[in-house]
Order: structure tokens, then sequence, then C-alpha cells
């Protein structure tokens, strides 16, 4: 009995543990309290959790970062999973085009109708293509087609995805660092309004001045409230993307952006590579190519229609075949090999048009690759323009943070001399925090910049 208690209290202690997996608690719980009927198990069953405590810490505390979320994101999402099953049956269209070059084997095997001049038709036959003018070939250059397309289309989508988790990542980080300076102004605000209320119990200020701090703390409360939306919408939006919950309430977990310097030094070779060649080789343009060759395939098939189909064919009569008969008549069941001619121009001989509606089809086709050229590297010349920008207007805002810090320590000093107004200490406030918020947001924008540009160059592990 003691031995079960102890693991009774054992599990109440484990539950605080392993709260946020349901499915593992329920687990442990089986084998300790089935445990409790046997006392011999009781050891056993204390062992295995013990065991099993490294897998909990790791599953619940894993540290959170871009490179994960963009992992489990591009993994398991729902698009990607799709493209996937896309590929598979894209492959099953490839070895079923190639099988068209394989014999047709049919059986023919029809009721008596009664008529004693005509007999079913009861027969297996056997045919095999010769030439076609090439639309077997067609075929299967259509699912090769097909299938190179949905695997690039797979990386594709997993690329889009990330992009989005950068968006989200940078949204998440942005409003995180936000909230955190409007924090700091909240504090520095609060520590003047309990000096202003001093002061102005004293006589030593008008109450205006205390009206005036109470306004600066509302305009931070909006601030502060305005950070914390953008924070639950990144983070909803990096849930729906990665399955990881809770972001939001884990601020303290997020990682700082990297240092300037060590991003500066990491993007040289992004940077100064060729994009020209990046977004040729982009997959967004590997998916159009892919629908170019699609139509490219159509067009070869319906042009070989214009020709006939030259085949073999074996046939094997089966009992009584078709044909005049009667009771006294001896039926030959020999089977039978013919070469013959098969041609079909559709109706109103429609072939030839339609090929050439395909060949124009082809011609528009060739035009959307070039678009998806010039989207990808446009895209790519605005992510390194956008990170060029960003990384010079951080170095300025670094330093108008700098000077506006020593303006505000200065102006807190001569404001207790009397040499300052409480506005020029107020305004000096503002200019700090506003200072700090466009830092934050040059940081994010520069670090996502590169981000996006390796991305799009199809980097798959990002630096810094």
């Amino acid at each position: 009995m003691a031995r079960a208690d102890s693991v009774a209290r054992y599990a109440e202690w484990m539950q605080s543990h392993v709260g946020k997996s349901p499915e593992l608690r329920i687990a442990i719980y089986r084998v300790i309290y089935g445990s409790r009927l046997y006392s011999a198990s009781v050891a056993i069953a204390v062992i295995l959790i013990a065991l099993l405590m490294p897998l909990i810490a790791k599953a619940e505390y894993l540290p959170i970062s871009l490179q994960r979320l963009i992992t489990l994101t591009v993994n398991d999402h729902p698009l990607v999973r799709g493209d996937v099953l896309e590929v598979s049956a894209s492959e099953l269209d490839v070895t079923a085009a190639q099988r068209q070059w394989w014999p047709t084997v049919s059986a023919v095997m029809e009721t008596d109708s009664g008529n004693v001049t005509s007999g079913p038709s009861r027969a297996l036959q056997v045919e095999q293509t010769l030439w076609d003018g090439g639309k077997i070939s067609a075929g299967i250059a259509h699912a090769n087609a097909g299938l190179a397309k949905s695997e690039a289309r797979v990386i594709w989508q997993r690329q889009q995805l990330a992009l989005q988790v950068v968006a989200a990542w940078q949204q998440l980080i942005g409003a995180r660092d936000k909230l955190g300076v409007a924090g700091q102004t909240m504090d520095r605000l609060r520590t003047y309004e309990a000096q202003m209320r001093r002061r102005v119990a004293a006589d030593a200020s008008p109450s205006i001045d205390l009206e005036l701090v109470l306004s600066r703390i509302r305009q931070t409360e909006v601030e502060l409230s305005s950070a914390r939306s953008a924070l639950r919408a990144a983070a909803q939006r990096l849930e729906q993307l990665s399955g990881v919950a809770g972001l939001d309430e884990r601020t303290g977990d997020l990682p700082l952006w990297p240092n300037p310097e060590t991003v500066r030094q990491s993007s040289v070779p992004v940077v100064t590579a060729d994009l020209s060649t990046y977004a040729r080789d982009s997959f967004a343009v590997q998916v159009a190519k892919g629908d170019a060759q699609i139509v490219a395939a159509q067009l070869d098939a319906k042009r070989a229609e214009r020709w006939p189909t030259a085949y073999v064919r074996l046939v094997k009569p089966l009992g009584n075949s078709s044909g005049s008969f009667s009771d006294s008549q001896v039926v030959d069941n020999s089977p039978a090999v013919f070469l013959g001619v098969r041609y079909t121009p559709g109706a109103g001989f429609a072939t030839g048009v339609q090929a050439d509606a395909l060949s124009a089809r082809v011609a528009s086709v060739d035009q959307s690759v070039e678009a998806a050229y010039r989207e990808q590297r446009e895209a790519m010349t605005a992510d390194r323009e956008d990170f060029t920008s960003s990384l010079e207007r951080l170095r300025a805002l670094e330093d108008a943070v700098a000077g506006a810090q020593q303006v505000l320590d200065s102006y807190s000093r001569q404001f207790t001399a009397g040499r300052k107004t409480w506005i020029d200490l107020l305004n000096a406030v503002r200019e700090l925090s506003q200072n700090q918020f466009a830092q934050a947001e040059s940081q994010a924008a520069m670090t996502a910049a590169l981000y996006r540009l390796q991305l799009r160059q199809g980097r798959t592990q990002l630096l810094p």
C-alpha cells in the first residue's frame, strides 16, 4: 500500500510536467495505476517513467526557432501533403503511358440470338501497335512532363510556405521587440508620473504637467495594445502554418535577431549572387516549364493523329464463332493473324485544326515561362534592395537611439536643475521611443529580407 501511495504521489507530480501532452499523460497513468494491482510492477513503472522524462522534457521545451518552424511547416502542411500525393499519381500516369506499348488483349463473349444464320461472336484478340506516328511517345512525354511539374510544384509549394513563415516570424519578433520598447517607455513614464505627483503636491510644478505625463502614458498604452494584437496575430498565423501552439505565451523563449554585423557578413554570398541565374532556375519557372512541356506533348499527340496507325492483330475464336453456319457445318477455331491500318481524322477533319490551336497555346505558355522568370527576378531584386536599404537605415537608427538616450539623460539632469521644461523632457522620451520602434522595424525588415532572398535562391538552411 505504501508503494502504491508513493507511485500515486509521483503521478501527481508528473501531471504538472506532462500537462501539455495528454496522450502521453494517459499512457503514463495507465502504467502507474495499472501497476497498483501488482506490487512487483511498481518498480518497473517508476523506471519506465524515469526513462521517459528526458523525452518529455525535450518534447515540451524544444527551443523556438525560425528554422524549426519552417521545417515543421514544409514537412506537414496539408498543401505539401497534397502535392506529394499528386507526385505519386503522376508516377502512375507515367507507368500507364509506357504500358501503351504493350499488346492489347480483349475477349468477346456474346449470347446466342437464336438466329440460325448468324451465330454469336466469341473470340480472344491480341492487338499490338506497330506504328502510330508518335502518338504513344507523345503520351509518355506528356506523363513525364506532368511528373516533372508535380515534383517541381512540391518544392515550390514548400518555398511559398517557408516565405509565409518568414513573414509571420518577422511580424512576431518585430511585435515582441516593439512590446519591449513600449514596456520600457511605460516604466519610464510611470517613474516620471510619480515624480510629478510629488512635485504637484509640493506646489513645485503646475497640475497641467501631471496631465501631460498622463496623456503620454495613455498614448503608450495604445502602443502596447497594438503590439500585443500584432503579436497574437503573428503567433496565430505561425500556429496555423506549423502547428506549434502558444507562441504568444512564450515571448521570453523567442530568440533575438542576429547581430547586424553577423547578418552583413552572412549576406555577402547571397546578395552578390547572380540573381538572373537563380531566377531562371527557380522552381516557379520549373512549374511553368512543366506546363509548357505538357502542352507541347499534347500538340505532338494531336499531330500524330493525322497519321494512320499500323497494327497486327491475333484472333482466336472460341467455340462457335460468328458467321452463317448450321449444325452440320464444321467450324474452324484456328487462330488468325491480321495486319491492319486504322485512320481516324476526326469529324470534319478537325484534327489538323485542333493541332493548330494547340500550336498557338504552346506559344502562349512559353510566354508564361518568361513571365515567371521575370516575376522571380523582380522578387529577388526587391528583397536585395530591401535588405540593403534596411541595413543602411539600421546603422543610422543605432546612432539615433544612442544620441536620443544621451539627450534624455541630459534633459533629465537639466530639468532637475531647472534649465529644461517638463515638456522638453517628455519630448525626449517620445523621441527615444520612436527611434527604438524604427530600429526594431528595420532590424526585422533587414533580417527577413535576407531570409526571403535565401529561400528564393533555393537554400534550405538559413543563415545566420
